[in-house]
């Protein structure tokens, strides 16, 4: 059974969560996606609870919601815009977040990190 652990109002740019991520290293240009909000039901993350201490202290959105699903992981929910922003975002959490919807943004994810499987994979020294 999942637990709330927080939710409310309070606006926090994905922008934001980026450099407190320490992430903030591609073009300027290449920043926005899309103008849409991600998907139907909006971004659906699984996150490792060490990793997802910043999201009890500020918000990415005013319907974000965290809630508990294991005893390592929260689960995150809530709209936010579909931006080159928020997949950076979601790369630089690692193993340690799971994109569990929408199921496109889950497919991008997952071919990204195949392609990066594949680079690291064999020795090109």
């Amino acid at each position: 059974m999942m637990r709330k652990i927080f939710g409310g109002a309070m606006a926090f740019s994905v922008v934001g969560a980026v450099l407190l991520g320490g992430v903030l290293a591609w073009q300027a240009s290449d920043a926005v996606h899309s103008q849409n909000q991600v998907g139907a039901g909006g971004l659906d993350v699984r996150i490792h609870r060490g990793a997802a201490i910043h999201f009890l202290e500020n918000r990415l959105s005013e319907d974000q919601e965290v809630v508990e699903d294991t005893p390592d992981h929260l689960r995150f929910r809530a709209t936010v815009p579909d931006t080159a922003e928020l997949r950076w975002w979601v790369l630089s959490l690692g193993q340690r977040a799971e994109v569990l919807g929408p199921r496109e943004l889950r497919a991008e994810m997952a071919g990204i990190v195949a392609e990066m499987a594949a680079t690291y994979g064999g020795d090109r020294r």
